[in-house]
């Protein structure tokens, strides 16, 4: 998952749980076992909407999170990477 860093630490874990399990719903179970956790941030929500773009455009499914607390927008996304693209 990655999630903004222009929100406090406590924050950025909480929305990139949330993006998590959006990703679950729209996606579900991945085929292997049991997929690593990594958590990333991105500078602002600007940042993370362009880093979305570009996992798009590389034919990579994420599911975001939009905190409508405070009109926060979006705040997290996460998707899975295998052996093929981990390097991004």
């Amino acid at each position: 998952a990655i999630s903004r860093s222009d929100i406090s630490i406590e924050q950025q874990a909480i929305q990139a749980g949330h993006a998590a399990i959006e990703h679950a719903y729209s996606f579900g179970r991945p085929a292997c076992q049991h997929p690593s956790y990594i958590h990333l941030s991105a500078i602002d929500k600007d940042h993370l909407a362009r880093l979305k773009g570009e996992l798009n455009s590389l034919g990579i499914q994420t599911a975001e999170f939009h905190e409508p607390y405070k009109d926060w927008g979006l705040t997290a996304i996460a998707c899975i990477l295998d052996e093929s693209n981990r390097h991004l």
